[in-house]
């Protein structure tokens, strides 16, 4: 049976992924069965000029496509295939001394290859698997009979395959925009062509959907004013902080845009810190954002594929991701370290008792923990007049 290459990589395409070439060579569709439905995935098979395999894998899921690189590698304590079975999903494993949530266990076969494939990649074969995930790193366990295979990989923005495959200009532009798809591909086809159709109704046809119900825009809250000025200083949390600079900022989730000041800080030793206003609206209308180290810092790449409900930081600040966001300065005074019109990518995570906040923009990521504090506090602190606010 012939799967079509859903995608715009080719087999012989170059590429490279950190710091080492690739070619790809091969290409498999495995898939599983589900409710009495067939699903797929497709898996590319990239040799490296040492000789090295690594697999490159596109899917469709429930939330849009996904891009994931994996790697094979031998564990410190191997698990049997009987150990392995005996998983289930949301059980904790323990590879490596790292901890990893199941988040899925089935049993997958091949069911098209082409160009030069691993060994044991042959249509017809099955296998037994296993998916986890600590937030930082994915891990698949796969075994067929007693024989055990372990692969350790990432997730991927389809804007890092584009780069990583060396695609430029309007290539480069087509791949972001459709997640890597074929521009043939149904995901975007149908609708395209649904689009179309639409288009070209008659006129007088048309309903009048200006009295019609239309979709709910994305909600846009406006900045409060700023209470803070750069030069004012005081206590938060017994140190004793000074304003330096001054930044309106938009964020934005899904389904809401929200304007709020940020006031960059320095303590007593020179540390930085961040002190955000956010509107009346939100839950914390004040948060004081001082920066930590994670045992395992993540990398811009890696920290793009984050998911909501991943683990992250499990090593000495386990956290799950709530909230990604985008972060975009539209406003700064003399003292902010960032220029406007700055963009950066984000996410929020909970610990048990803090919130987290990573933020990242080109190669530079940084890590906040995040205490809420109260108006009256904060204006205290930093000598603002609380008997008029």
């Amino acid at each position: 049976m012939t799967r079509p290459n859903p995608t715009q990589v080719r087999i012989g395409m170059q590429a490279e992924f950190w710091g080492h070439s690739y070619r790809a060579i091969g290409r498999a569709a495995l898939g599983v069965t589900e409710a009495g439905s067939r699903y797929y995935w497709n898996e590319y098979y990239l040799e490296s000029s040492e000789g090295d395999i690594a697999t490159l894998v596109f899917e469709e899921t429930e939330t849009g496509s996904a891009w994931r690189w994996f790697t094979m590698f031998a564990p410190l304590t191997p698990v049997t295939a009987a150990q392995a079975g005996g998983y289930g999903v949301d059980d904790l494993v323990t590879m490596n001394g790292e901890p990893f949530r199941v988040t899925r266990v089935d049993k997958s076969c091949i069911y098209f290859t082409e160009g030069k494939t691993p060994d044991g990649v042959v249509v017809g074969n099955r296998a037994n698997y296993f998916n986890a995930n600590n937030g930082r790193e994915l891990l698949v366990v796969s075994w067929t009979g007693e024989e055990m295979e372990y692969y350790h990989g990432h997730n991927l923005e389809a804007g890092s395959v584009a780069a990583a495959f060396n695609l430029s200009g309007l290539s480069r532009g087509l791949f972001t925009l459709t997640n890597g798809r074929k521009l043939w591909n149904p995901v975007i086809l149908w609708p395209a062509l649904l689009i179309l159709c639409l288009c070209l109704i008659p006129v007088g046809l048309v309903v009048d959907l200006t009295h019609s119900s239309r979709s709910a825009a994305v909600t846009m809250v406006a900045a409060p004013k700023t209470q803070l000025e750069a030069g004012s200083g005081g206590d938060l949390e017994g140190v004793h902080y000074r304003i330096e600079g001054w930044d309106l900022v938009e964020i934005g989730e899904v389904g809401v845009r929200f304007q709020r000041h940020e006031y960059h800080m320095v303590d007593e030793n020179g540390q930085a810190a961040l002190l955000i206003q956010n509107p009346p609206s939100e839950d914390a209308p004040w948060l004081l954002c001082t920066e930590f180290s994670p045992a395992t810092p993540l990398a811009p790449v890696f920290a793009g594929g984050v998911r909501r409900g991943d683990l992250v930081f499990h090593e000495n600040h386990p956290a799950i991701v709530q909230e990604l966001f985008r972060h975009t300065i539209l406003k700064s005074n003399f003292g902010a370290p960032m220029r406007p019109d700055t963009v950066f990518y984000g996410f929020t995570a909970r610990e048990t008792t803090n919130l987290l906040i990573v933020r990242w923009s080109g190669s530079n990521v940084v890590n906040y923990i995040v205490r809420a504090l109260p108006e009256k506090i904060v204006l205290s602190a930093m000598k603002v007049d609380v008997s008029s606010k």
